[in-house]
């Protein structure tokens, strides 16, 4: 599992709307800078505050948007794609892609290469092979057909996802411990690299 091309926005607006209720933005005390930005101690302290209150009141972690290329195998991607609601994500296209190049193992992510994952590649490359060479339109859509239903869920595909804090936040909660271990790579990275989600969250 790989991540890149991380971006994060969003923090000087959450903050001057999270102080919205109070009229407290005389008490804000972040410093914000094209190339930079610093929480100041007391909007860590509010955000803190809300979002441990839960609900509506920690709604500030909605205007905190995070975009970045994942590139993880289906079997988690379809635990993902649970979390619909303030998430985009474009993909690589099984539709348009998947015989632009050779199947090897390294488009597979697994604990061990067995014998299994390896016929699997040389069916899918001998697919591979006969739809490029294949001119009969229908036989073709067969042969492409054949590729993706056998496609191991250790595919990796690439995503590149937007969300925001609070499902960043809501993912971490819900699969911290699962037992599938992507998702520890996945919420591990995503505390270690967004910027104060730790500190907000307090884990």
């Amino acid at each position: 599992m790989e991540f890149r091309n991380l971006e994060v926005c969003g923090f000087d607006a959450a903050i001057r709307g999270m102080r919205n209720s109070f009229a407290s933005w005389d008490k804000s005390d972040s410093i914000a800078s094209y190339h930079h930005f610093h929480m100041g101690d007391n909007d860590m302290a509010l955000m803190k505050r809300l979002y441990k209150a839960g609900g509506s009141e920690r709604k500030f972690m909605r205007v905190i948007q995070v975009w970045c290329d994942i590139y993880a195998p289906l079997t988690w991607w379809k635990q993902f794609d649970t979390y619909k609601i303030s998430t985009t994500t474009l993909s690589t296209s099984s539709m348009h892609s998947i015989t632009n190049k050779e199947f090897t193992a390294k488009d597979f992510e697994c604990d061990t290469i067995t014998e299994h994952l390896l016929e699997t590649i040389d069916y899918l490359n001998d697919r591979r092979e006969r739809y490029l060479k294949c001119e009969d339109p229908d036989l073709k859509y067969t042969i492409w057909r054949e590729i993706i239903d056998n496609l191991p869920e250790s595919y990796i595909q690439i995503r590149t996802v937007n969300f925001n804090y609070e499902t960043a936040a809501r993912m971490i909660m819900d699969r911290r411990n699962h037992k599938l271990t992507e998702w520890h790579d996945f919420c591990n990275y995503m505390l270690d690299v967004l910027p104060y989600l730790k500190e907000i969250m307090d884990v």
